[in-house]
């Protein structure tokens, strides 16, 4: 008996059409078949892709920006979902960054404007969670003087 994915001549099938449970799998997924990512973001099957993760798949809002620019995104960029719905692949919901940097700007300043701060002028401290004033800390993405001197303080005891 052949397989009907590889061609191979088989005795004791793994099933009456395949050779073997990973040909009957790879049979079953033809291009464009959709699935989910364990962390909420769609697939698409297509193996032929540059940016395939194991199985074949491509992240869809990768390719909805792809198609949008006209070519593959260069190495380093990474997609942003402006409304944080990782299943939301609309070209109006999707941004294009550079790189990872970039990227957790967008996330960074999306935080302040959410605790109703000013992200030109003011930051959210990471211990105490409030917006204060870039002056009140000692760099970006911090804690704040005070919240950095308690631990301090603390480290010290």
């Amino acid at each position: 008996m052949a397989c009907q994915h590889c061609g191979a001549e088989f005795n004791k099938p793994a099933n009456k059409y395949f050779c073997s449970l990973a040909c009957a799998n790879k049979a079953q997924r033809t291009r464009g078949e959709m699935t989910m990512h364990p962390e909420g973001y769609v697939l698409i099957y297509r193996p032929e892709h540059p940016r395939t993760l194991t199985g074949g798949y491509v992240l869809e809002h990768i390719l909805v920006a792809e198609k949008a620019m006209g070519r593959f995104m260069p190495p380093k960029a990474e997609v942003h979902h402006w409304n944080e719905d990782r299943t939301d692949n609309r070209n109006q919901n999707l941004v294009v960054c550079q790189d990872r940097a970039y990227h957790f700007l967008i996330h960074r300043r999306m935080r302040i404007k959410a605790a109703g701060g000013d992200p030109n002028t003011e930051q959210v401290c990471r211990d105490c969670k409030q917006v204060k004033d870039n002056s009140c800390f000692r760099r970006v993405g911090s804690n704040c003087k005070p919240c950095h001197a308690r631990r301090v303080r603390e480290s010290r005891d």
